[in-house]
């Protein structure tokens, strides 16, 4: 049992060794008071564990620790926690004001390709075994990885590196002295940018959710090259152009244009477009998650748009009169299939990723969906005279337009909005387990059974009909 008892010391005494460093930078000051509230926090957590570690070793000795030391623990116990509690409320007030300190240089490129890669810092090696996400302590000081990185236009024709470092702080005062005491450094020469991807909190200074951004002002038409060393930093900082977030950007020449950085080779091999030559869609087969509009125009048209790699992976297949696109393998969110005809007849989509029919006007058309997964997209404009729909999977379908006679098969469960489908005749089958809305003018047939999961709009003796029968 003493040798339990003494083990356990032991990794409770090495473990705060360890992360004795971390309390005087984040506690409060001064230092006296990190160190106790450190042994506050720590304690807290430990006793607790050393109690279930002694009441385990219960089930396999008959030694029980004198009621003194029980009673000594809890009252170990309150005590660290009240001071946890004080040394908490002390960090916690040295936030309250915050303070920016911005520095710009302006540098003369003559080179073509603007290089930016990451600057090797000489810090000490870490210390200890134990390091907190983005902490990482040295004999010289606390190393921050809170940096982020963005690239602009810039105004002028010179590349401008705006150092912008934040810090909060006890009061404004001690805010600003805080951002002063960051150790942040880069280098340019000729046409390449070394940037930092950490800075350092000196000894003897706070952590106060310091942080560092990088923002290159760069003029529009300058190409850059970013190195592999620092692209992950790039990825996760920079808005690139509509938005994207490009992987192995490293691989790439990048321009600055009027609307954000953009690249002619990334374009080709994730912008890539295809199209399928095609007779007639008017029988239409999707199989696959894919994000899919299908509108209405003079000439069949499919075409596809995304990563070169997957647009490759939608196979079509044409049987019996009825044109298939089938996906052979996983898409991102990124594909999209742009469909255009003069007519659509049938469709069948299976587990797409949206959906949306828009433009056309004939006399009959069907509609299926079918699929396990939730699809939270599905718009329907159309004015179809009749107009068949059969909805498989929890799907939300929006329908506006107008027609004659409207039907819908519901089969599990889906949720229909078509008070917006100005139709004549409406028909609805199924299992509608939520609250669906329809427009009907003459009108209206739906189970009995179903009518408290269904609103009624259009004729108001329907409408009424239909709440009489609800009741």
């Amino acid at each position: 049992m003493l040798l339990v008892l003494g083990v356990l010391w032991a990794a409770w005494i090495i473990s705060y060794i360890n992360l004795f460093p971390f309390f005087n930078y984040l506690g409060p000051s001064p230092f006296i008071f990190s160190t106790i509230g450190g042994l506050a926090v720590f304690s807290t957590v430990a006793i607790p564990i050393l109690g279930l570690m002694l009441l385990i070793t219960r089930w396999f000795s008959s030694y029980r620790i004198p009621a003194k030391w029980r009673t000594n623990l809890r009252l170990g116990w309150l005590a660290s926690f009240l001071i946890a509690v004080l040394s908490g409320f002390g960090t916690a007030i040295s936030f309250n004001s915050e303070a920016d300190l911005n520095e710009r240089v302006e540098y003369v490129d003559s080179g073509e390709i603007l290089k930016i890669s990451e600057l090797a810092t000489k810090y000490n090696k870490p210390l200890g075994l134990v390091q907190l996400p983005d902490l990482i302590y040295t004999r010289g000081g606390l190393v921050n990885q809170n940096v982020s990185f963005d690239i602009v236009k810039s105004t002028t024709d010179k590349i401008i590196l705006e150092t912008r470092m934040h810090s909060h702080g006890k009061t404004f005062v001690d805010a600003q002295n805080l951002t002063k005491s960051m150790e942040i450094d880069h280098n340019f020469n000729e046409n390449s940018l070394k940037i930092p991807k950490s800075f350092k909190i000196k000894r003897g200074s706070k952590f106060r959710g310091q942080r560092v951004e990088f923002v290159v002002h760069v003029p529009e038409g300058k190409n850059i090259e970013f190195d592999e060393s620092i692209a992950d930093i790039v990825w996760r900082s920079i808005d690139f152009r509509d938005g994207i977030r490009p992987k192995n950007l490293e691989k790439y020449v990048w321009t600055m244009t009027d609307k954000g950085l953009a690249s002619v080779g990334w374009d080709k091999e994730y912008r890539a477009e295809r199209f399928i030559d095609v007779k007639s869609l008017e029988n239409l087969n999707i199989d696959g998650r894919i994000a899919t509009m299908i509108t209405y125009g003079n000439k069949p048209q499919i075409l596809l748009k995304g990563p070169k790699t997957e647009i490759e992976k939608i196979e079509k297949v044409e049987t019996d009169g009825t044109t298939s696109l089938i996906v052979n393998g996983w898409l991102s969110n990124r594909v999209q299939l742009e469909i255009v005809t003069p007519k659509l007849n049938f469709l069948q989509a299976k587990e797409v990723r949206s959906l949306k029919i828009e433009g056309f006007k004939q006399e009959s058309m069907e509609l299926n969906f079918s699929g396990e997964r939730y699809m939270t997209d599905i718009k329907i404009y159309v004015d179809v005279e009749n107009l068949n729909c059969n909805i498989g999977g929890a799907n939300d379908v929006v329908l506006l337009g107008s027609g004659s006679n409207l039907t819908i098969n519901v089969l599990d469960g889906s949720v229909v909005t078509a008070e917006q489908y100005k139709a004549n005749n409406v028909e609805v089958k199924g299992n509608i387990y939520n609250n669906s809305s329809f427009y009907a003018s003459e009108s209206f047939i739906c189970p009995p059974h179903e009518r408290h999961s269904v609103t009624l709009y259009g004729d108001a003796e329907l409408v009424e009909k239909s709440k009489t029968t609800q009741q």
